[in-house]
């Protein structure tokens, strides 16, 4: 499976914000060297990567920081949407509500991912089911992020008290993966 640049983008983007140039280092150290090169040159957004890259860095930032993982990488995912406010899908935010970020928003998901298919389901003004098919995602940190990412698009597109449930996931042995999101 491959990502976008964009996603090894904002989680560099994270990690610099958020620990110190030592710790940044060590980070990089628990990396392949080829994989460190490529993440201490400018990343374009536009270029496809394999997402182990962004597996490998999302955990070595765990284990280095001694942070929970979970909490972290659902961090990184919230971090990935506000960097992507910064691109042209921000009109969709200002204008959207959460139920329309939905319908269009996952429309876009083989722009940043090679694999799998998204589908919203359910989707009412305050709530919707999130199903994710043919996920070839190389670890649970990768959904972890991508429910960081829902929590906070929603937030931004104006829902209040956000709570998203990732329910099946294939790296717990379930078919797929999904998600449930409701809000006020």
């Amino acid at each position: 499976m491959k990502v976008k640049g964009s996603a090894l983008r904002s989680t560099m983007h994270y990690i610099r914000d958020h620990y110190p140039p030592d710790q940044v280092g060590k980070i990089m150290d628990q990396l392949d060297p080829e994989h460190r090169k490529l993440l201490e040159r400018p990343i374009l957004v536009s270029d496809w990567h394999e997402a182990e890259i962004l597996v490998r860095l999302m955990k070595a930032a765990a284990a280095v920081s001694g942070e929970d993982g979970r909490t972290l990488w659902a961090r990184i995912g919230r971090q990935s949407c506000d960097d992507g406010l910064n691109t042209v899908y921000k009109i969709f935010f200002r204008l959207g509500s959460p139920s329309y970020i939905l319908k269009r928003g996952f429309q876009l998901w083989n722009n940043y991912y090679s694999d799998g298919v998204m589908v919203v389901e359910n989707i009412t003004d305050q709530g919707a089911d999130v199903k994710l098919t043919k996920n070839a995602f190389p670890d649970e940190c990768m959904c972890i992020r991508i429910t960081g990412w829902m929590e906070r698009s929603i937030e931004l597109s104006g829902g209040k008290g956000v709570k998203i449930v990732h329910k099946t996931c294939v790296h717990r042995g379930d078919a797929e993966c999904t998600w449930r999101g409701d809000w006020a």
